[in-house]
């Protein structure tokens, strides 16, 4: 039976936060700012402040299990006042809050905490904080007392516990594919530099001598009575760094001329002419994603001369690099914290030149992660878009909860065989038959082995023979290592699967999988890539 209530009815407290003073080493205590919210409701803990708060305060306002932080005060714009996260950490520390936010204390007895925090967070996302803005001295203050007689809808307490357990799986795996988007960027930049940082490259060109720049088209152009077109528009919005977010694409009426001449063509690099002094040369490659796209004139259009010269992912790379960010940032004009570059800086960014080979080989690699890329993008946008669905029906008291078990009904995590083949010296090796498993950290046993945090990430070999650069398997061969440092990766990089070792696996054992792994060497079976001198690692490649 669903029924409703204000929140300030179903809170058994609601507590000021609190600064205090400058931290003395001795008592003082974690303070959750704003900063340390999140847009997901999770706390970022990375960066928590540390304050001396005397102990009668720390007594009565102290973070316990289950509780929920409201911003508010603070907020923005583009971000309201009204935010809250979830506080779930038990590790003998003291926590507080600031006081430009407050804690709300469930009644555990009336609401089921997790579920309390869903439907405020629900709120937030629909704008229902903002007619309880209040503006005052520039800051955006949050009404709470009248927010809180807001009504939440109450199904029985069972219910809230199954709908707080669906919408905590589907958040986490949104979670998850975020952090492995990001994983994957941060895989790019470690290849680039470590591709391209092994060797000294004297050779460089001015960017102008080796590409054409232009700019783009003005908006609020008066065309008189000329017939104009309507066309697809790429703002600085929709450049980010690194890549392109496409969620909102304008148009604009221009000449068929001005549609010709701004139009984006396959492997134009698109660079913002400024914004925040950090993101000073984002850009992106264009791929033909929207047909007969112009750009506007704060967008810089790159078009590389020759390809055989430059690759337009390693340009891409080179020019988001810590290397160009150091050459924008220097070169480029800053006024009230905004930084911005003009056409000449630009085509006189100094572009290193190594051999095309080279270049071509990191496309290759980018070409394959953007391909993973895309697959978890799409996966992440059905991610969100149940997580929507699922939350607007349950909050409606339309979900079909039969089949959910409660929280503490779930069964235990099952232990996922991985596929297995033998390593013995007297037979052949069978046929790998991979298991593509996502979003994992499920436990899985491999060689007698229990390993856990199982990722889908890129690895690559070191080809000491060649020109001692990581480079990716070619098409016959495949390959995987086994790093004999618990911190270290086992890894399939044919499908890129990787998962580490579980830190109380043993020498012993780590020592019999070497060993194994040594007979296929012996029977030239295998093609050894690290000497295992030279470090704790046995890194091979296997030949099919």
């Amino acid at each position: 039976m669903m029924t409703s209530k204000p929140i300030s009815e179903l809170l058994s407290d609601k507590i000021a936060g609190e600064w205090g003073g400058e931290p003395t080493g001795t008592g003082d205590s974690f303070v959750i700012r704003t900063a340390n919210f999140t847009n997901s409701g999770k706390i970022d803990f990375s960066n928590l402040a540390l304050r001396h708060i005397a102990n009668i305060k720390v007594a009565k306002k102290r973070l316990i299990d289950g509780d929920i932080i409201i911003e508010k005060s603070g907020g923005s714009p583009t971000q309201p006042v009204g935010r809250v996260v979830f506080f779930e950490k038990n590790d003998g520390n003291t926590y507080l809050c600031n006081n430009f936010t407050a804690i709300l204390r469930p009644k555990k007895e009336e609401v089921f905490p997790k579920y309390l925090f869903y439907a405020l967070h629900r709120n937030y996302l629909l704008g229902k904080t903002l007619r309880y803005q209040n503006k005052t001295t520039g800051i955006i203050n949050l009404k709470i007392d009248n927010y809180l007689q807001t009504e939440i809808s109450l199904p029985p307490i069972d219910d809230q516990k199954r709908i707080a357990l669906l919408l905590g799986k589907v958040e986490n795996l949104i979670v998850q594919r975020r952090a492995r988007l990001k994983e994957l960027d941060i895989l790019l930049k470690s290849i680039f530099v470590t591709i391209f940082s092994t060797k000294r490259i004297s050779k460089t060109k001015k960017l102008g001598q080796v590409a054409d720049i232009s700019s783009g088209v003005t908006k609020g152009k008066n065309y008189g009575n000329s017939r104009l077109i309507e066309v697809p528009y790429i703002r600085v919005a929709n450049v980010q760094d690194g890549y392109l977010n496409l969620n909102d694409v304008k148009t604009i009426f221009v000449t068929p001329d001005e549609s010709k001449r701004y139009l984006l063509t396959h492997f134009d690099l698109l660079l913002t002419e400024g914004g925040d002094p950090d993101k000073l040369g984002r850009g992106a490659i264009w791929h033909n994603e929207i047909e007969s796209a112009i750009h506007q004139n704060h967008i810089f259009k790159v078009r590389i001369k020759d390809k055989l010269i430059v690759n337009p992912y390693y340009l891409s790379a080179l020019v988001g690099s810590t290397y160009g960010k150091k050459y924008f940032l220097k070169s480029a004009k800053q006024t009230t914290g905004i930084a911005s570059i003009n056409s000449t800086q630009l085509k006189n960014f100094p572009v290193i030149i190594p051999p095309v080979e080279l270049q071509n080989k990191f496309a290759s690699i980018v070409e394959k992660v953007e391909r993973i890329k895309t697959q978890y993008e799409h996966s992440l946008a059905e991610l969100e878009s149940l997580y929507g669905a699922l939350s607007q029906k349950a909050f409606k008291g339309e979900l079909d909860l039969s089949k959910v078990p409660l929280p503490e009904d779930e069964p235990g995590q099952a232990v996922v065989k991985a596929p297995e083949y033998s390593i013995a010296q007297d037979e052949e090796p069978t046929e790998r038959r991979h298991t593509f498993l996502v979003d994992a950290r499920i436990p899985v046993e491999q060689h007698g082995v229990m390993i856990t945090d199982y990722r889908e990430i890129f690895t690559y070999p070191r080809d000491c023979e060649d020109h001692g650069f990581p480079e990716l398997s070619i098409d016959d061969e495949r390959v995987f290592s086994i790093m004999t440092d618990c911190k270290q990766p086992f890894a399939f990089e044919d499908i890129l699967e990787s998962f580490q070792l579980k830190e109380d696996i043993t020498p012993n054992v780590l020592h019999s999988i070497a060993k194994s792994l040594r007979c296929l060497l012996q029977q030239g079976r295998v093609k050894q890539e690290f000497n295992p001198a030279r470090g704790r690692a046995i890194c091979l490649r296997v030949t099919k």
